[in-house]
């Protein structure tokens, strides 16, 4: 498939997909390129359909094909529809979207386009958006080369930074065009109070050394972007891009735990907003002061990165 400046996509299915379904789906993707998107973003070389619940797979064996040999795919608590994964072949700088076939099942002559176009924008949003920092920074590799903490660090900070973006872009589209409303799907003051639960108790426990302390670093890492700051990044993101909309689970301040969260909050956001209208030309300098407030989380809750000479973070376990 190609736009109309003849970019060439390809569009693969890994199972077997009626024919029609395949033509209706194909002719969507156009439509919401040349109407809403305007152009297809730069690095995006494939879209890949793959049967109910293979994206994980999937992702990690395209990481297999790519310079990133050891990166992984973790899903989260949730089995998505779709992921835009970033990856370099000899340094060239490439996207692949993966969907689920819960997304093609949607697709049927009597269908429309709002049916898909949630899950399609957003990964589409997430190619644009590497495309844009590439664009700025070259092949992103270079963020997550050096010491391993300090990687970690980065790219945790990254995922809930391009969140932020993806959902904000979504978000202001879904205004401009009267396609409904758009907003966080559970209650924020519940999300909080789970991860400091969690956080809490992997932090005891490695602090008495019964979790390895690699093991734990991860674990931590991932609560606090799954339960803490991914939520508020896209909950954040769905206010900016439409204020007047309704944001029923907008409700952080009524967890006890986000007296804490609050002040480290607001300065990631401000990094947030930064980043975001700079065209993602300040990207680079915001991640860095994100990586720096996220630390500063970090201490407060009990996970230390102290320096160290080969540049990298000494990490220990400490209740308060």
């Amino acid at each position: 498939m190609s736009d109309q400046n003849t970019k060439q996509i390809t569009l693969k299915f890994f199972y077997d997909v009626p024919l029609e379904v395949q033509r209706i789906f194909a002719n969507q993707i156009k439509w919401i390129i040349d109407e809403w998107l305007g152009d297809v973003p730069p690095l995006l070389m494939a879209i890949l359909v793959v049967p109910e619940g293979h994206i994980p797979q999937t992702i990690n064996d395209y990481y297999a094909q790519t310079d990133f040999p050891a990166a992984s795919y973790t899903q989260g608590p949730h089995s998505p529809e779709g992921v835009a994964a970033y990856g370099e072949t000899e340094g060239n700088p490439h996207v692949v979207i993966i969907f689920d076939d819960r997304l093609i099942r949607r697709v049927t002559p009597q269908g429309t386009i709002n049916d898909i176009a949630s899950t399609v924008l957003e990964e589409f949003y997430h190619a644009e958006i590497y495309s844009l920092q590439v664009k700025t920074l070259g092949p992103l590799s270079t963020l997550w080369n050096g010491p391993i903490c300090r990687a970690r660090l980065r790219r945790i900070s990254a995922l809930f930074h391009d969140e932020y973006a993806v959902n904000r872009k979504k978000s202001t589209l879904y205004q401009k065009t009267g396609l409904g409303s758009i907003a966080y799907g559970e209650s924020i003051s519940n999300r909080l109070n789970n991860g400091h639960q969690l956080l809490s108790a992997l932090v005891e426990n490695a602090s008495k050394g019964q979790i390895p302390s690699d093991e734990a670093v991860t674990q931590s890492l991932e609560i606090i972007n799954r339960y803490i700051f991914d939520p508020l990044a896209r909950n954040a993101a769905y206010i900016a891009g439409n204020p007047q909309d309704n944001h029923p689970n907008n409700d952080a301040h009524l967890s006890e735990f986000y007296k804490k969260v609050k002040p480290f909050w607001l300065e990631i956001e401000t990094q947030l907003q930064h980043s975001f209208d700079s065209g993602f030309e300040q990207y680079l300098p915001a991640l860095d002061s994100i990586v720096e407030t996220l630390k500063s989380f970090c201490s407060s809750i009990g996970i230390e990165f102290t320096d160290q000479p080969d540049h990298d973070y000494c990490v220990t376990f400490r209740t308060n």
